[in-house]
């Protein structure tokens, strides 16, 4: 009978501590679930007829610390990229590019993206930070991502 009491204590005592696990465990994960993706569509109304201009939807994207832009081309038959020209600043606050390269002034720049591509960055650091996007034709878009505590 001893033996069953001590049994009993154990497997209760691994039962609660199995409880405590699972419980700690969603906790960090709903931390890490918590950052979302926001997503920044480009498009051009006419980039068959040589429209100098690419239009972001949205413009100006507010993110909380530790979120992350993707960027998604929705431009017809033209390729994309997006490029930053705040060097060092940008190195600082941003991590897990996806799809982005380090250029020879410390900037962050894509390769281009075809029709229906993507590429992501998350922002760790508040502040607000410009980028801009080119076609290969030419055209051009400017977009504007403000870090804060929303």
């Amino acid at each position: 009978m001893n033996k069953n009491i001590n049994k009993n204590n154990y497997l209760f005592a691994v039962g609660i501590c199995l409880i405590v696990f699972i419980t700690l465990l969603a906790g960090v994960l709903t931390n890490v679930i918590a950052a979302e993706c926001r997503i920044i569509k480009v498009i051009s109304e006419a980039a068959s007829t040589g429209s100098k201009t690419l239009y972001l939807e949205p413009g100006t994207v507010w993110i909380s610390k530790g979120d992350c832009v993707v960027w998604f081309n929705h431009v017809r038959d033209v390729e994309i990229k997006v490029i930053f020209k705040e060097g060092k600043t940008c190195l600082d606050a941003t991590a897990a590019p996806m799809g982005f390269k380090i250029t020879e002034e410390n900037c962050f720049v894509t390769s281009y993206i075809p029709l229906g591509g993507t590429s992501s960055l998350r922002f760790v650091k508040e502040g607000t930070y410009q980028f801009m996007v080119e076609s290969k034709s030419g055209a051009q878009g400017n977009g504007k991502i403000i870090v804060g505590e929303y």
